[in-house]
């Protein structure tokens, strides 16, 4: 073997290791996203060489590739191509390039299913040049930045189809030519693992503006009043969604209001938002339009003049229905953001006990 391939095998061996440790700390620290895709691609590529008068030579590509979800539309590749030789009708010359390749891809959601896509990163190559007319192959390596713009499709939750458009830029160095490698892929991915849904977040303990202390009980009651005190209350208020849509409407502006006043008259008023998905869809996408949706509303109360350190938001996705998700209005049932407003009026007195 070529002291010039022993660079792409030490290479391949970091990033792999660098690729597992990210993997395993997502696992264990990140709440996020805690799966893993795998996948193939194979397509067709052109080698274009400015200097090169003839037709541009084609060949196939295959390759192999993992990935870590960062979030909902990120995450980060890592993988291995192969290209078959091409070949220079008018001089023989032949070429042939693998390479290991790291990039990051974005993914815009226009449906559930289905998203324009972006990779981009880095590629390290290792190119073998042979003229027709000697045996002696030129052997080389180095880096070239990598771009890629597609589509993806959806087929079941876990599989995936995308078909896109690559470039690499000048392969190849000042003594052996370089040339633009232009190429149709086809990539299919599967993802392991299972979306968790985020913990609530959690906001520093409060006092009112009189220094009084606050202490926190969880007993309900059938409603909320707005003039008693010194008694612990809570109370629900939901807000339901249209399929794939976190849209709030005039209906949903009207509970609102109430909720805002509600909060806005007693000091030690806390809502903790908590959004609901149905279980069309992948997983890790209802969690995140679950989060969208009480993010939403919580958006909407501060502009109602709510103090953002009222509010928490959690993220469920599908996990707690509370309808059949078979049905239509089942399904209409589970999209919602359930609002829990807790009053805690328990009130210590240092000079006075009431």
């Amino acid at each position: 073997m070529s002291n010039h391939r022993y660079p792409l095998i030490q290479i391949l061996a970091i990033l792999a290791g660098i690729f597992l440790s990210a993997s395993v700390y997502a696992n264990g620290n990140n709440p996020i996203s805690r799966h893993i895709v795998v996948g193939i691609k194979g397509g067709y590529h052109v080698g274009i060489d400015q200097n090169y008068q003839d037709s541009d030579p084609g060949s196939a590509l295959l390759g192999v590739f993992g990935a870590m979800q960062l979030s909902h539309s990120w995450r980060w590749e890592l993988g291995y191509q192969h290209h078959d030789a091409l070949v220079a009708e008018a001089s023989g010359v032949s070429v042939q390039t693998k390479l290991i390749e790291s990039a990051l891809r974005y993914d815009w959601y226009w449906h559930k299913d289905a998203s324009l896509y972006g990779r981009a990163g880095l590629a390290y190559w290792n190119m073998e040049k042979t003229a027709a007319t000697s045996s002696v192959t030129q052997d080389i390596t180095s880096w070239s930045p990598l771009l890629e713009v597609g589509l993806n499709y959806h087929l079941t939750p876990k599989l995936h189809l995308s078909a896109g458009y690559q470039y690499l830029d000048a392969i190849g160095q000042s003594k052996t030519g370089k040339y633009d490698s232009h190429a149709i892929v086809l990539g299919l991915n599967y993802r392991f693992g299972r979306q968790l849904a985020l913990p609530p977040t959690r906001l520093p303990p409060t006092t009112n503006t009189h220094g009084v202390d606050t202490i926190e009980h969880q007993a309900p009651i059938e409603s909320l009043s707005v003039t008693s005190k010194h008694t612990p209350k809570n109370d629900t208020f939901h807000i339901q969604f249209e399929h794939n849509s976190s849209f709030i409407t005039p209906k949903d502006s009207a509970i609102l209001q109430q909720v805002a006043e509600i909060l806005r008259r007693h000091p030690q008023a806390q809502a903790e938002l908590i959004g609901h998905a149905d279980a069309t869809g992948e997983d890790h996408y209802n969690l995140w339009l679950s989060e969208r949706r009480a993010q939403r509303l919580i958006n909407a109360l501060v502009q109602l003049g709510v103090r953002h350190d009222k509010l928490t938001v959690k993220g469920l996705g599908e996990s707690e229905p509370i309808a059949s998700n078979d049905t239509a209005a089942g399904r209409a049932e589970n999209r919602r953001v359930e609002i829990v407003i807790s009053v805690f009026e328990s009130q210590r007195d240092d000079n006075n006990n009431e």
